[in-house]
């Protein structure tokens, strides 16, 4: 009865929102607590996936509905929704829908080396605007066993604009391998395409883990830079080097156009689409502690070379007072 209740609360509670902002829905690598302990992380990446017979798996992700990273509601998909999902020579696969009670989740087999595009789409009329809302995100896979000779092939993004209206792409860096997180503390660029061309003002607003954010709007050719903050701060003793933090960009952008969709009419199109992805500590978190340690060690070993000499040399000092001939 309880769960039911949480159920029908959480539902009521995301319809409300979804009404209000424009169903700002996102897609999500971690679990809900009640799914967890059936989910496996895999990889250097952490993919989240269930595990099938003799060893097989399959990535899980979930849908969500907010503007926070830790405390946006996870979602039932819509019936009417379109759900994509490109392997990385850009085509269609299949994804399959899993629900329960409170939550929906995308499943597929990730074989190919490279980003896998997913996609969630919905489409409805509030007021006089039509929401275009897609949730997105890039996936890699990647295992070092099939090796690293046709790795630049996997890095550039893909782009959708046959299927996708508005879609954000995060610009690659030389930095960027088949081993590649973002890091607190760097710049990443984002560009927000339109019918695949660059899109001006769109209004992207980046959330970090923690809840910090900052708004900017797309330049001519469709950039916006952020850098993303350190928001990780805890005791060195319990500090983890490698603890995955996710990122949420959403980009809104409304367009002045008439229409009618499923028998209402609209005066307005409003776009948002979401692109989420992981983020480590920054490296001069951990590199200025690696830093201390190796001072502190030079420092004993330095001391220790000095209480050596010393002692040595007075050993040596009271062996030649003892050997000297006496006056008397």
């Amino acid at each position: 009865m309880k769960l039911l209740l949480r159920a029908v609360l959480a539902f009521c509670i995301l319809m409300m929102f979804s009404l209000q902002t424009g169903a700002q829905i996102w897609i999500s690598n971690s679990a809900p607590k009640e799914s967890s302990s059936k989910v496996a992380l895999t990889g250097m990446h952490k993919l989240s996936t269930l595990r099938g017979k003799r060893g097989s798996t399959k990535v899980i992700q979930w849908l969500r509905s907010g503007s926070s990273v830790e405390e946006s509601l996870f979602s039932q998909a819509d019936s009417s929704a379109v759900l994509l999902l490109f392997d990385p020579q850009k085509q269609k696969v299949a994804v399959e829908t899993i629900a329960d009670h409170y939550s929906s989740a995308f499943v597929f087999n990730n074989t190919d080396e490279g980003f896998y595009n997913l996609f969630y789409l919905t489409e409805k009329v509030h007021n006089d605007t039509l929401l275009i809302a897609c949730a997105s995100r890039e996936i890699l896979n990647h295992s070092c066993r099939n090796g690293h000779a046709k790795e630049l092939k996997y890095i550039p993004y893909k782009t959708f604009a046959d299927a996708i209206p508005m879609q954000i792409v995060r610009e690659r860096t030389k930095a960027d391998d088949l081993h590649y997180f973002v890091t607190s503390g760097e710049f990443v660029t984002f560009r927000a395409l339109y019918d695949g061309k660059p899109a001006e003002g769109v209004k992207m607003t980046l959330v970090s883990q923690k809840g910090w954010k900052k708004v900017l709007f797309t330049d001519d050719e469709g950039i916006a830079s952020f850098e993303i903050i350190q928001d990780y701060f805890t005791n060195w003793n319990v500090f983890d080097v490698k603890k995955i933090h996710n990122y949420l960009l959403i980009a809104e952008k409304t367009f002045t156009e008439t229409g009618i969709h499923q028998q209402k009419a609209f005066t307005h199109i409003k776009y948002v689409t979401t692109y989420s992805e992981a983020y480590l500590p920054a490296k001069t978190n951990y590199m200025s502690f690696v830093w201390g340690l190796i001072v502190f060690f030079i420092t004993v070993i330095a001391s220790s070379i000095a209480v050596y000499v010393y002692r040595n040399r007075r050993n040596v000092l009271k062996k030649h007072n003892y050997e000297l001939p006496s006056k008397y």
